[in-house]
């Protein structure tokens, strides 16, 4: 057993707590909302970026994680260093991790990301994975506070090749391109930041 502070935590007991880490940053990377759910209990609160507290799930994801996660980019915490505090009675934990990510500016450039959180998990019996009751995230010291999503750099590229086009051509061609809508499943598509939470259709044999 490590004598470090917060890694002196039974090897089991803290294992688990990483694997709440692990499985967040899953459903942030695949934008999953609703899978994230078990993770987290129906009533727990969150100190909020929009506002003061956000309570319960629903209200988490509508005020808070759909404001964050489909406007970043490789959502990872790292893991090796998250650290517990465990109770005596191994029911509830304090979990503490720095995590990495991608920002975009308004102009679609992209910039570091890095952050950190405590959570607090509890859980009914010893074995049983950790479920959380309150989360608080932040972001580093200068780091933008607002991320703008790919659909921003998507749409700078557009408008840059728009204004090359300009440039380099005479005549009225490049206003009907720069019009023109994306790929249906691009990247630059305006579904695909949330592209993939829905399910496709079953077919018909």
């Amino acid at each position: 057993m490590s004598e470090t502070a917060g890694l002196r935590a039974n090897s089991e007991d803290l294992a688990a707590v990483r694997d709440w880490f692990a499985k967040l940053a899953e459903h942030v990377r695949a934008k999953d909302f609703v899978g994230a759910y078990p993770l987290f209990h129906d009533d727990f609160l969150v100190f909020g970026t929009f506002q003061d507290f956000v309570e319960g799930r629903a209200e988490g994801e509508q005020k808070q994680w759909r404001n964050v996660w489909p406007n970043i980019d490789g959502f990872r915490w790292r893991l090796d260093d998250v650290r517990a505090i465990i109770s005596p009675d191994r029911l509830f934990a304090v979990g503490l991790g720095i995590f990495d990510s991608t920002g975009f500016h308004a102009d679609g450039t992209a910039y570091d990301r890095p952050g950190r959180a405590t959570v607090s998990l509890d859980r009914k019996r010893i074995g049983d994975p950790f479920v959380a009751n309150h989360t608080h995230m932040s972001l580093f010291r200068d780091v933008p506070s607002v991320s703008h999503g790919k659909l921003a750099a998507c749409a700078a590229r557009r408008q840059e090749r728009a204004r090359r086009g300009r440039r380099s051509m005479p005549g009225t061609w490049w206003r009907r391109r720069s019009r023109s809508p994306p790929r249906r499943g691009s990247r630059c598509s305006p579904g695909a930041a949330t592209r993939s939470t829905r399910r496709s259709p079953r077919r018909l044999r």
